[in-house]
């Protein structure tokens, strides 16, 4: 599949705009005269054009930085010509050869002997008690010291989670999304069923296993494969770190359960992004972004992204046995996801109310794990909780079926 226009958007609208802030210099080299005008004009493809494969968004952007100059040095330029050099550009990045990187991070865990390695998503994560030392951090957290004022964890575990990739960016998004699956399961065992009690508006998150707030790429070697290092925006302070040890046998055994489950998941990429969607929305201080999130994860988990509100609710409620109860909580919790957006509300209950909608999202999860359906799609999955859940309603369409079936079988 080659990159494409979608439909909504006029791609004439950004050549006219490129041609008229192009200038070709006596070199060949060409550069933009309006600097705020083109970088309107990136962001505007970057929206408008269907890339052919997922890649990061910073990867996107050097594809379409690079394509424009290919592309603006022919006179007449056109939106063929640009989608052309965006695919060729795109073709090009695909087609390398992956590199192989280890990212260091850390992990809000007290480290104990059972804890080794893992894989999981294509990488394979170590945990250490102390950083192997051919990795050495030292420069950037004397650098990233200045961003973190209330100091870097002394006491989490080390994760350094092997990755293959085509690019730095391609290799720190692979791999946190990785780390953040087995967070999203080992939170999920943590946090399922769980509610909480504490203060009225309390900003702690509702994960107990964090991730750190730095993070660095290397090389296999141990040096360092860029000058930047990457960090978690969120990050606040230090929490205590989870001791998992007297539970890890239980832990694993939930883990493994799970991970089985999504292996052999008729769609597994998006049960795996659900994970970790979960996780990052629960690892939030900001409570009202965490909610924000959740609701999202809802609407993902029930297929009604768009603001079909009533259909996600009749979803939610098929999983419930006290519907008409449920039905209220729900409704209470949607009109509070309105005021929120609309009118930049918070209520000094939100982190009680994260706990009502986090009870929705893991009971939305638990269904798709089991898929008792064996639904080929999400969506259809989905769809199934659109049924009746009265006993005679579903008799009732049972027999229509299957006169109907008898009909267009004579």
């Amino acid at each position: 599949m080659c990159a494409a226009w979608r439909k909504e958007y006029d791609p004439s609208l950004i050549t006219s705009s490129l041609i008229s802030m192009r200038k070709i210099k006596e070199d060949g080299k060409v550069i933009f005269t309006n600097i705020i005008l083109y970088e309107d004009c990136i962001s505007v493809l970057l929206s408008s054009i269907e890339f052919s494969e997922k890649l990061t968004e910073i990867d996107k952007i050097r594809i379409v930085h690079s394509a424009l100059h290919s592309a603006t040095k022919i006179n007449n330029l056109t939106p063929k010509l640009i989608l052309r050099e965006i695919t060729k550009a795109e073709k090009s990045f695909i087609t390398q050869k992956p590199k192989s990187y280890a990212l260091i991070s850390t992990i809000s865990i007290e480290h104990f002997a059972g804890l080794t390695k893992t894989a999981i998503s294509g990488c394979t994560i170590c945990f250490f008690k102390y950083l192997p030392k051919k990795y050495d951090q030292s420069k950037f957290i004397k650098i990233a010291c200045h961003d973190f004022p209330r100091g870097l964890p002394k006491n989490y575990a080390y994760a350094k989670i092997n990755v293959e990739a085509r690019s730095e960016d391609e290799a720190v998004e692979r791999a946190l999304e990785s780390l953040d699956l087995i967070r999203g399961i080992w939170n999920y065992f943590y946090n399922k069923g769980s509610y909480s009690f504490s203060p009225r508006g309390l900003m702690k998150p509702v994960n107990e296993i964090l991730l750190g707030p730095l993070h660095t790429l290397h090389y296999p070697n141990g040096n360092p494969a860029s000058d930047r290092y990457w960090y978690e925006p969120e990050y606040r302070e230090p929490i205590d770190t989870k001791n998992i040890s007297s539970e890890w046998m239980q832990l694993k055994k939930y883990e493994k359960n799970i991970r089985n489950r999504l292996n052999n998941s008729n769609y597994r990429q998006f049960m795996e992004q659900s994970f970790v969607r979960y996780v990052r929305a629960l690892d939030e201080f900001r409570l009202d972004n965490a909610f924000l999130k959740l609701w999202s994860l809802i609407e993902f988990l029930t297929d009604t992204v768009g603001g079909k509100y009533d259909q996600t609710i009749k979803r939610v409620l098929f999983l419930c046995k006290d519907r008409p109860f449920h039905q209220q909580v729900l409704k209470h919790l949607r009109e509070y996801r309105n005021r929120s957006i609309h009118f930049d509300y918070t209520s000094l209950d939100i982190r009680k109310y994260i706990f009502q909608l986090k009870r929705y999202v893991e009971g939305l999860l638990g269904y798709h794990l089991q898929n008792i359906f064996k639904a080929p799609h999400l969506q259809d999955a989905a769809s199934i909780l659109d049924l009746p859940t009265n006993i005679d309603d579903l008799k009732h369409k049972i027999c229509c079926f299957r006169k109907a079936l008898r009909f267009h079988s004579i």
